[in-house]
């Protein structure tokens, strides 16, 4: 196998050496008609929807208005189909590349765009579905290439995997599921070639892969392996020469437009890598095909249109140096945002605990995130899950229980033990430290009226109204809080939208990471409002977002954040923010 392994890579690195030019030309065509033209057109048809529904946003709230509002439903439905079409279209252009260059043809165009030569269009909805179907499923394998340009930023959030991830029993249905993803997705690896290349429909074409990958998944993952790690290796010392050439011709790294230059010439490197490592998959996978359509979108290859080549190349890397340069001078580290502990400090202590409390106030944390649930008798106490079962190893839920039952309840997390307590002991000991605090209200829907007026009562009681921050994912309480209570600093929990942020009468949004855009911040501070991303853990994302106009960082990572700071703080010229906006290998 691994012979066979060695020849099917070294064919596939041959086939890329010597068409380089040819597939760099038409990576670049893909990402301009599918990753710009492509992208601008959803964009417009997604604000379409909106507007036919009269929506600023979708999100997790208004997903409903959306689908039963008649209009709302058509236009997402010919969203959906354009979004099919041009994924499909995009992965036919890989697969068509290829066996042009096999069969010294190339691609038709004209034809390819011709909407009666769309094979999604014969197709019928159901094979449409099966074929959006199949593109979610490659989720868990796009870092081996076989994302588009549309899906290239697809994956499942974070606040999602991360919930599950701390229940053992959640977690290991988690693994489990994501193992049963991952082989079915490479199972179903030649679905993408047989649609685009044969005759053949659904469900046919899923029998067919299944066959074709019978008892060669593992050969199939290190042939993908070898032609990444190949490619891969060539980006090290093209990294290193741009590098050293970067500090030798502006060793203070005060110029902003050779900076730029070399960010270009480093990230267009990535693009071309992570392009040849796509077309190396298909390359792979097509190899295995028995045979292809005689019908395909093809011409006999005539001349060569070098001047057009070279044209289009300069003018896609003068826009892309237009891009990455701007990029490196808003690139700004932001010491005005507050860093925000995740529930406290949960590396020291349980999530919700006093200790988190202090252990995030010795950690240098600006606002400590608690979450509030409500009692059976009407009492706050300091809780995430209504289920006690994670922390408490009880299966009961809080908003069930009298008060009594739940305060003084041991909870253990990660060799860590501590106990539930009450909202007015928890801002005791807050201000005690003179820790300011963000509190997230979590209704179950079985709070009465009594709900909103009693906790505002306890908040003011406590002294600490005008040092807190209050948020919510129910935005009908949020709404309550601020009619009762206008003073308060109130704020919307978003843990998925797409669209504009909506102007509602709070005074702060915390947008999930999944759903920032770096348009965003510039809406909200329109507004006269704040905006807070949760929650920011890798050492990436913090030093991103450390780097951004938004006005608050939720993380459970502390040190990593502070330590971020100081190094973000000490570096000011353009060659360190060079750094940071080099893309990575996917």
């Amino acid at each position: 196998m691994i012979q066979r392994v060695l020849k099917q890579a070294k064919e596939t690195l041959k086939d890329l050496n010597k068409n380089k030019w040819h597939y760099l030309y038409t990576g670049i065509l893909i990402q301009l008609i599918f990753g710009v033209a492509g992208s601008f057109i959803l964009r417009r048809i997604f604000g379409f929807v909106l507007l036919m529904t009269g929506q600023d946003n979708l999100n997790n709230t208004n997903l409903t208005q959306i689908l039963f509002n008649p209009l709302g439903l058509i236009s997402l439905i010919v969203y959906l189909i354009l979004l099919v079409i041009l994924l499909f279209l995009e992965y036919q252009v890989f697969c068509l590349i290829i066996v042009a260059t096999k069969e010294n043809k190339k691609i038709a165009w004209r034809e390819l765009f011709q909407p009666r030569k769309v094979k999604m269009n014969r197709a019928n909805f159901i094979n449409a579905y099966f074929f959006l179907l199949y593109v979610l499923l490659t989720v868990p394998i796009a870092n081996f290439g076989l994302s588009t340009t549309l899906t290239n930023h697809l994956y499942i959030p974070d606040f999602i995997t991360g919930e599950w991830s701390k229940s053992p029993t959640s977690a290991m249905m988690m693994l489990v599921a994501g193992a049963i993803m991952i082989y079915l997705a490479f199972r179903f690896l030649f679905v993408v070639p047989l649609f685009t290349l044969t005759d053949t429909n659904f469900p046919q074409i899923f029998k067919q892969s299944w066959q074709l990958t019978k008892g060669r998944i593992i050969e199939f993952l290190l042939s993908f392996t070898v032609v990444e790690f190949v490619l891969g290796l060539l980006l090290v010392p093209i990294y290193m020469v741009i590098m050293i050439i970067a500090v030798l011709l502006d060793m203070n790294g005060t110029n902003l437009f050779l900076e730029g230059l070399m960010l270009t010439l480093l990230n267009s490197t990535v693009f071309v890598l992570n392009l040849f490592v796509k077309i190396g998959i298909f390359h792979l996978l097509i190899q295995k095909l028995p045979q292809v359509s005689e019908n395909l979108p093809l011409r006999p290859l005539t001349t060569t249109r070098k001047k057009s080549s070279i044209v289009l190349m300069v003018l896609a890397f003068g826009g892309f140096y237009v891009g990455q340069t701007y990029q490196l001078a808003i690139l700004v580290y932001n010491p005005e945002m507050v860093i925000v502990g995740h529930r406290g400090y949960v590396t020291d202590a349980v999530e919700n605990s006093v200790e988190g409390l202090k252990a995030a106030k010795k950690h240098h944390a600006d606002y400590v995130e608690l979450d509030l649930l409500y009692t059976k008798d009407h009492q706050f106490v300091v809780m995430h899950d209504n289920d006690l079962k994670r922390l408490a190893g009880v299966n009961q839920k809080v908003d069930e229980m009298q008060a009594k039952d739940v305060i003084g309840l041991k909870i253990s997390q990660d060799g860590h033990e501590s106990k539930i307590v009450s909202m007015t002991d928890y801002l005791k000991v807050a201000k005690q430290l003179k820790m300011k605090l963000i509190l997230e209200l979590k209704p179950t829907g079985k709070e009465d009226d009594s709900y909103v007026p009693k906790f505002v009562q306890e908040l003011k009681e406590s002294g600490l109204a005008n040092q807190v921050k209050i948020m919510s994912l129910d935005l009908p309480t949020m709404r309550k809080v601020e009619k009762l209570a206008p003073s308060l600093d109130t704020g919307y929990v978003i843990p998925i939208q797409f669209g504009h942020l909506p102007n509602e009468p709070v005074d702060f949004y915390a947008i999930e990471d999944f759903s920032y855009r770096p348009h965003l911040a510039g809406e909200v501070h329109a507004l006269k409002k704040q905006l807070f991303v949760w929650t920011i853990n890798s050492p990436d994302k913090i030093r991103h977002y450390l780097q951004t106009p938004i006005d608050g960082l939720i993380t459970d990572e502390l040190d990593t954040t502070n330590q971020t700071k100081k190094e973000l703080s000490k570096e000011k010229s353009y060659l360190d923010r060079l750094v940071d906006l080099i893309q990575p290998i996917q």
